[in-house]
């Protein structure tokens, strides 16, 4: 078949994020082709975007096929697939590339029950805030992951919490992994939904990000949710201070943090990495004892510029806005 080799190339390259977890039994990381369909699938996540390839139900090795669409300069190009491979072929030119893997047209891969909806309102900002709160590394599975239940949001690696109300028409509760979130949080989500396997996001262009749900049991948190203690407001133009201490503190990608500094009066707040380290002192309204806390920078920036107050005590500090709140250990 006749197909549009930049069209095919951009589908492919929409997918990508979802090779990033997973490599086949020989390394080889490849392409899904099936009813109609390009996807490329990890442990848990799974990217797939419409693209119609008739009788091409099969794995192709995915490096190989990008960079030969890349170079190749012809429009169109001819597309076809044997057992063993498939073809292409252009002018006085045409490849081979072996796949991985026959795909049965009738697999079932979790997608038949999905049950599309309009994405609820403030879901996706709801994902992007709780998601810098969750573990990175390899510990426990559970600190890893962001918490759905009907009525909010929630995600905590057992030094801060961060918990966003928000309707998400869920029936029961489920945690994904937060690093399988994180590409959906940048695309333009307009439909959501959940099927046994995987909860599913679809953007405007049709591309379905899709992560591993698990039914593991969440701890509940509430009861540190509770208010009380010292009262401290956040200065004025913190967010600058937080920008500039960012510089030093991102090149841990990881475990990308700022150390925040409170004493009678006094704000500090400072970066560090590598290269070197960023520190800035502010006056604030604050009478408690000395303390200090870490916390990401997009966590600061967003509770000073939605809730300048916050409360600490009984080793916590607390913030609570309208819709959303946060709490982190402190260290005396």
């Amino acid at each position: 078949m006749k197909i549009k080799r930049m069209e095919f190339l951009n589908k492919l390259m929409q997918v990508l994020p979802g090779l990033t977890a997973r490599t086949l039994g020989d390394g080889i990381r490849s392409f899904t082709l099936k009813n109609g369909f390009v996807s490329a699938f990890g442990d848990d996540v799974l990217c797939r975007v419409p693209f119609e390839l008739h009788g091409m139900d099969c794995e192709v090795p995915a490096d190989v096929l990008v960079d030969l669409l890349k170079k190749m300069t012809e429009e169109e190009i001819e597309f076809e697939k044997t057992n063993e491979a498939v073809i292409i072929k252009g002018k006085r030119k045409m490849a081979k590339i072996k796949i991985t893997l026959t795909v049965d047209e009738d697999t079932d891969d979790g997608f038949t029950d999905v049950e599309w909806s309009e994405i609820p309102s403030d879901l996706m900002k709801a994902i992007s805030v709780v998601s810098v709160c969750a573990y990175r590394g390899d510990g426990e599975f559970i600190l890893g992951c962001v918490h759905f239940t009907s009525d909010w949001v929630e995600a905590c690696d057992n030094y801060q919490l961060a918990r966003y109300e928000v309707a998400t028409g869920l029936d029961v509760p489920m945690v994904v992994r937060a690093q399988s979130l994180a590409h959906v949080t940048k695309a333009k989500v307009v439909e959501f939904g959940v099927s046994k396997s995987w909860m599913c996001f679809r953007d405007e262009t049709g591309l379905e990000t899709c992560s591993r749900k698990y039914q593991e049991s969440y701890p509940d948190y509430s009861f540190l949710l509770e208010g009380g203690g010292e009262s401290a407001v956040f200065p004025k133009g913190v967010e600058k201070a937080v920008g500039k201490a960012e510089i030093f503190s991102k090149e841990n990608a990881a475990d990308n943090s700022i150390r925040v500094e409170l004493a009678e009066g006094k704000l500090v707040i400072s970066g560090r990495g590598d290269v070197g380290l960023y520190r800035e002192k502010s006056p604030i309204d604050y009478k408690g004892p000395e303390i200090s806390f870490l916390i990401a920078p997009k966590m600061l920036t967003m509770l000073a510029s939605k809730s300048n107050q916050c409360e600490i005590g009984n080793g916590w500090l607390r913030v609570n806005g309208e819709s959303f709140a946060f709490i982190s250990r402190i260290e005396s």
